[in-house]
């Protein structure tokens, strides 16, 4: 797992003892001694202590970021067991099969939008790139991305990932999820219109400035 999803844990020197948070404890009972405050500084740990509340955040964090890899049949339960150095927490995970993405549709499509996914669609091959990999939230952060700037490089300069939404269905086959990629309608109609050029304009003759003139 990430290391930000991790719950936290006393540092242990060769695998037994907390030397940081022994180091810590120790500094704090001379609070006026400057030495030993640099040395705690530099060198101590404060002690993580076990709190039971905190078992039910970390195990909603481990599944949460289970989800977020595909797997949505996954389980997480946790207990407690004393030992010589303090309690022991022991989190029990069950991932499952792992979901995968199905078909890509679009749904809600102005035709002059829908025109350019479907070309977006042929020139990037989205749905074969994306078809039969883990089912992973980053996966359709990549494939609103993509698409967005595939549409602001066709002229749609306002469109932007803020308008489109994902619809998964896990119902057609087991461990399968479609997804159906909305467009949400923009507040003014115009964030979804085509910019077109109207008119050239050439200037002949005109001198850039020259290096001696840039400051």
């Amino acid at each position: 797992f990430p290391v930000t999803i991790k719950p936290s844990l006393n540092r242990n020197f060769l695998g037994g003892w907390p030397i940081r948070t022994q180091l810590y404890l120790i500094t704090q009972q001379w609070p006026a001694n400057n030495l030993l405050q640099k040395i705690n500084k530099r060198y101590g740990a404060p002690p993580v202590l076990h709190d039971s509340s905190n078992l039910a955040n970390n195990e909603d964090n481990l599944l949460r970021f289970l989800h977020a890899e595909g797997y949505l049949d996954a389980a997480v339960s946790t207990s407690t067991k004393r030992t010589n150095t303090g309690m022991k927490e022991i989190y029990s995970i069950r991932k499952g099969t792992p979901y995968r993405i199905g078909m890509i549709t679009f749904t809600n499509l102005s035709p002059e939008i829908q025109n350019a996914l479907e070309g977006i669609v042929d020139q990037k091959s989205l749905e074969s790139k994306y078809s039969g990999q883990i089912f992973k939230a980053s996966d359709l952060g990549e494939i609103r991305s993509e698409i967005s700037r595939s549409l602001r490089e066709q002229g749609f300069f306002r469109f932007s990932t803020d308008f489109l939404e994902f619809e998964a269905d896990s119902g057609r086959l087991p461990y399968t999820i479609d997804l159906s990629l909305k467009v949400l309608k923009p507040s003014l109609d115009h964030y979804h219109k085509k910019y077109k050029y109207r008119q050239w304009n050439l200037y002949v003759g005109h001198s850039p400035p020259s290096f001696n003139n840039l400051s």
